[in-house]
């Protein structure tokens, strides 16, 4: 099972549509999918399970239940919910927080072929265990002059990871997102993006995900021709192609 942890520490990047339009290629394309929802918002949860989680995330962390009996039918695969007690400042009580979701999920590992993890947005406990349990991370980011320091914060976080919990962990690119051509400021922070990204060894996927005024509809209704969704049905084939899948 290929993991893949989907991390940015600013909201509003269009982190969690993001794993769900990667889910829904994903599933389409028949891959075998597990989501785990680690952000305590639980917009992906909401978005992709119509019953209300019986146990969630959180259980699992806490060592209740094993993450099997908190995975759930979903509208693409199966989704493990956060939970209500993921709003807490520590949810994580191994005495190993960092490995806590990596130990959790290898009971899954001959279950599915990937499994894609939102996380939180911000580098804290919950995002540690992600990054230690992932071997690739994307990095959503708006054409913003921020974007351009948080992808050099969140390589120093990956770096981090690789020295201490995760040697394997990969940064394997950015998507950009809510992309408006017609703003020209915003061409100039793409390019800049894109130097930035080799800089750090990585790359910008193209193309960037066009704003789309049906993104909501397209999130929850499942509309196929939104220009959005034809953005990133071309960006999970690259990142297909960068996962290397046995």
């Amino acid at each position: 099972m290929y993991t893949l942890a989907i991390a940015t520490q600013k909201g509003g990047t269009g982190k969690t549509t993001t794993a769900a339009a990667l889910a829904a290629e994903l599933t389409k394309a028949g891959y075998n999918l597990l989501v785990v929802d680690a952000d305590p918002q639980g917009n992906l949860s909401r978005t992709m399970l119509q019953d209300q989680a019986e146990n969630t995330l959180y259980d699992v962390l806490q060592n209740r239940v094993p993450a099997v009996s908190a995975t759930y039918k979903a509208r693409y695969g199966h989704i493990i919910a956060p939970g209500d007690g993921l709003k807490g400042k520590d949810p994580i009580t191994d005495p190993e927080p960092a490995y806590a979701l990596k130990r959790a999920l290898e009971g899954q590992k001959r279950a599915y072929d990937i499994c894609i993890i939102d996380c939180p947005p911000n580098l804290g406990q919950l995002t540690v265990a992600a990054l230690t349990a992932a071997d690739g991370v994307i990095v959503p980011a708006r054409p913003e002059r921020y974007s351009i320091d948080g992808l050099r914060e969140l390589e120093r976080t990956c770096h981090a990871i690789r020295q201490s919990t995760n040697k394997r962990l990969q940064l394997l690119g950015v998507i950009i997102t809510q992309y408006q051509q017609q703003v020209v400021l915003q061409q100039g922070i793409v390019s800049a993006l894109g130097v930035q990204a080799r800089a750090l060894r990585t790359k910008v996927y193209q193309p960037p995900v066009r704003f789309t005024a049906t993104v909501g509809k397209w999130q929850y209704e499942g509309v196929t021709r939104c220009t959005a969704q034809q953005d990133y049905a071309e960006l999970t084939a690259q990142i297909l192609a960068d996962m290397k899948l046995k």
